[in-house]
């Protein structure tokens, strides 16, 4: 592998979590602060029923704050992609040094339950007012 594409695997990713970091702390709360709303579910507004990616923009600003709690109770795919984007970093950045690693899990078993669990919350969310954002 070019001591290029080495570089890039390693770097790439930290200088774009830096990214957003500086984009959540100047540029979105200032815009949060100017018009002093923010977004709207669609599918919340017309039917009241939540959709699997409500709750995200309050759960990455609770992310952003520290306050992880508050960010698994309003969505946690949140946290959890975040996990596994930074597990999938590391085995790329080892992979790319020669070291191959498996941090996350490659059966389809693992996944199909991952996502029945997720399914199960996102439908029950809707009826218990504990699990609302």
């Amino acid at each position: 592998m070019s001591r290029l594409k080495k570089i890039s695997i390693v770097l790439l990713p930290p200088l774009a979590a830096a990214a957003v970091f500086l984009f959540r702390k100047y540029i979105w709360a200032l815009a949060v602060t100017v018009s002093g709303r923010t977004i709207v579910c669609r599918l919340y507004r017309e039917t009241g029923i939540l959709c699997p990616g409500c709750g995200g923009t309050r759960s990455f600003t609770a992310f952003m704050r520290g306050d992880m709690l508050a960010s698994l109770r309003c969505n946690p795919l949140v946290i959890i992609g975040v996990v596994l984007a930074v597990l999938f970093y590391i085995e790329q950045a080892a992979a790319a040094f020669g070291k191959k690693t498996v941090l996350i899990p490659r059966k389809a078993a693992f996944w199909i339950v991952c996502g029945s669990l997720f399914a199960l919350w996102c439908i029950l969310r809707n009826f218990i007012p504990f699990l609302m954002p």
